[in-house]
């Protein structure tokens, strides 16, 4: 790739980032590919990231630089697809270890509650594409609401809904007044859309099977209506921007 056109590629880059409240923790460009390490909002599907990036480079870049790309790709920038996978502060096995361990962590010692804990065999990414959340939910005003009799079904409630758009739940564990999932997803499916699908789901469950404890509870929302979401995968973002560094 000539010198100029890597230049180009890569204020092109910086701009559709901003421009779409995309932050690039690291990127490199080479004659072959285009590696990015971004950082997303929680509304932003990875796949519409993915073909914006794409789309807007390809277009601009065959502007500036009409005479760089050969007839040999017909014309293309890109090939077709792409590769993507979450990354996080720590691994899946070390975020899901924690999910596991929930109750030791806060304290809890009866043994009803490791009964509260679930683990689900997916198979492994048969695409280029592994994007994995670690999702905790508070109930309304920490409500105590779960017990092994009602997560036990609950959970299978959660576990269909995440199904539904091709993704699966990996874990789950219940503490009286919170919960610790763990769900792979498509690239489709922005990690907002897939917290809200999945406490609208345990919301809808619990109002209709548990509605007098949550009279008694005043806890009618069942959850607090804020959640956290973190991304997580293989390795951790760290490496991987460590491995672009030292590529670039």
């Amino acid at each position: 790739m000539q010198q100029e056109v890597k230049s180009t590629m890569v204020g092109l880059l910086q701009n559709v980032c901003e421009g779409n409240g995309y932050h690039p923790l690291e990127y490199e460009v080479e004659p072959v590919f285009l590696r990015a390490l971004l950082s997303l909002r929680p509304e932003h599907t990875p796949s519409e990231v993915a073909q914006r990036i794409k789309g807007v480079l390809s277009r601009r870049l065959k502007q500036e630089h009409p005479d760089a790309f050969p007839t040999v790709t017909d014309g293309k920038v890109w090939g077709d697809g792409y590769f993507c996978r979450s990354v996080g502060k720590a691994r899946k096995d070390v975020v899901e270890g924690y999910i596991t361990e929930q109750a030791e962590h806060h304290g809890y010692t009866a043994e009803t509650l490791r009964q509260m804990r679930y683990r689900f065999e997916t198979p492994a990414p048969t695409q280029p594409i592994d994007i994995c959340y670690h999702i905790v939910w508070e109930t309304q005003h920490h409500a105590p609401l779960f017990s092994p009799e009602v997560t036990d079904r609950l959970v299978e409630v959660l576990r269909e809904e995440a199904s539904k758009d091709g993704g699966a739940l990996r874990r789950a564990t219940f503490l009286p007044d919170h919960v610790h999932l763990s769900a792979r997803t498509l690239a489709k499916t922005s990690p907002k859309a897939l917290a809200e699908r999945l406490m609208t789901a345990g919301w809808e469950w619990m109002t209709e099977h548990y509605e007098g404890s949550l009279k008694f509870e005043n806890a009618w929302n069942v959850w607090e209506l804020s959640a956290y979401v973190g991304t997580m995968g293989e390795v951790t973002t760290d490496h991987v921007r460590n491995s672009l560094r030292a590529a670039s």
